[in-house]
């Protein structure tokens, strides 16, 4: 990815020369200083990232990215532990059930 210096610097070379090729050094230099303002103007218009800020990005993201999928594990992890607990209560439940009945039937 180009740096938008660099982009808008490459842009302002080319325009000069073809800037150089007109006739009058004042003429030359407020084209080039124009030119360099409308093209930083219209650059930071678009938002653009530079490579810095786009890997900084991309660091976030991957630390969040590898925060939910432990997130995702450990809350499958609380939903299994959660069904077996109920299973559990479900079935001690009916035993104790099973226990009352014998006990009321004598």
């Amino acid at each position: 990815m180009i740096d938008k210096a660099d982009f808008i610097g490459t842009v302002a070379e080319k325009l000069q020369e073809l800037v150089s090729q007109a006739p009058g050094q004042p003429f030359r230099e407020d084209v080039e200083k124009n030119m360099k303002a409308v093209l930083s103007s219209a650059f930071s218009k678009m938002e653009l990232l530079t490579r810095e800020e786009f890997a900084a990005q991309m660091a976030v993201l991957q630390r969040t990215r590898e925060m939910v999928e432990a997130l995702e594990k450990r809350v499958a992890e609380l939903e299994k532990q959660a069904q077996e607990s109920a299973a559990t209560d479900a079935a001690d439940a009916a035993a104790e059930n099973n226990n009352t009945d014998t006990k009321s039937a004598k």
